[in-house]
């Protein structure tokens, strides 16, 4: 997803650009399945705190997003603004992958 967006910004025409931003999308959306599951993953006592959490996230997040991106547009370029969607994207996954519960062994139990 990170990698989509870093190429909308070395496009070399709207058509490829558009192409490259709903492939984008197409992979925010297919990441959804597995933000949702995780809370599950994480503790199944606190999954609702969790999801709150990732509510009040994302919510806030869709608050400040537009106007940053604005600004950064405005003050350095297009190129900026989605290169700091792509690493932030980037960033989003290495979090996604720290927080995950990594897979036991079973070998060992009765």
């Amino acid at each position: 997803m990170g990698a989509c967006l870093w190429f909308v910004t070395q496009a070399g025409n709207a058509g490829v650009a558009v192409g490259l931003i709903t492939l984008t999308i197409s992979l925010a959306g297919m990441n959804l399945p597995a933000f949702w599951s995780l809370p599950m993953d994480m503790n199944v006592q606190k999954a609702g705190f969790i999801i709150g959490m990732m509510n009040t996230g994302s919510a806030l997040a869709s608050i400040v997003a537009p106007g940053v991106t604005g600004y950064v547009a405005m003050w350095f370029g297009w190129t900026a603004a989605l290169g700091l969607g792509s690493v932030l994207a980037l960033l989003s996954a290495i979090v996604m992958y720290l927080t995950s519960p990594k897979p036991t062994s079973n070998r060992h139990r009765t």
